[in-house]
C-alpha cells in the first residue's frame, strides 16, 4: 500500500468516526465503511505473512483473529480505530471474549489473539501505519496484562468445567475466588 493510500484511508476512517459521533452517519453505514477500509490493512498484512512463509493454517488463524478484533469487536464498540485498537485489549479479553463469544475464551484462544496482535501491530509500525509510540504502547499493554488475561480465561474455563454456571454468575464466581484468596 502506498503512503498516499494509507493517508487516504486514515483520513476516511477518522472522518467516519467524526460523522458517527456527530450523528451524520448511521452505525450500520459506518460499520460497512470501516470494515471495507480495515480490510486494506488485513490484505497487506496477509501478503507479508505469506512472504514470511508461514503455513496456511497459521496465516488463516492470524488473519481471522485480527479480522475478528478490528472488524467485529472494534466496530461493535466504535471507541477505537484500527490504529489505536490496543487501547481496547483489556475490555476485549476480560469482557467481550468471555461474555459475548462463548467458546472463544480458552487459554489457547487468548494466546493466539495475543500473538496475532503482536504480529499485526508490528506490521502496522514497520509500514508506517502507526507511530513508534503506539507500537511501544501496544507491546507494553500486552506485556503488562497478558498473564491476567490468560488467568481470567483459565478461571472461566474452570467455572464452566465445575458446573458453577448453574449456581452463580461468572462475576459472582470471581468475587468468591477473590474472597477466598484474601482469606488465605
Amino acid at each position: 500500500m502506498t503512503k498516499e493510500k494509507h493517508c487516504e484511508i486514515f483520513k476516511r476512517i477518522n472522518n467516519i468516526y467524526e460523522d458517527l459521533n456527530d450523528n451524520k452517519i448511521s452505525y450500520d453505514k459506518a460499520e460497512v465503511e470501516i470494515v471495507k477500509l480495515n480490510n486494506y490493512y488485513l490484505s497487506e498484512f496477509k501478503k507479508v505473512l505469506k512472504l514470511n512463509k508461514l503455513s496456511d493454517r497459521t496465516i488463516n488463524r492470524t488473519i481471522n483473529s485480527i479480522d475478528f478484533f478490528v472488524n467485529t469487536y472494534l466496530c461493535y464498540r466504535f471507541d477505537n480505530t484500527i490504529y489505536k485498537g490496543y487501547e481496547s485489549y483489556h475490555d476485549f479479553f476480560t469482557y467481550f471474549l468471555i461474555y459475548k463469544c462463548i467458546g472463544s475464551n480458552s487459554v489457547s484462544t487468548v494466546k493466539e489473539h495475543i500473538s496475532s496482535f503482536k504480529k499485526f501491530y508490528k506490521f502496522m509500525y514497520e509500514n508506517g501505519y502507526i507511530s513508534e509510540l503506539d507500537y511501544i504502547d501496544n507491546e507494553n499493554i500486552i506485556k503488562n496484562f497478558k498473564d491476567e488475561w490468560i488467568e481470567i480465561a483459565q478461571k472461566y474455563n474452570d467455572y464452566l468445567d465445575n458446573g458453577m454456571y448453574e449456581d452463580m454468575s461468572f462475576d459472582d464466581y470471581l468475587d468468591d475466588l477473590d474472597e477466598d484468596n484474601s482469606n488465605d
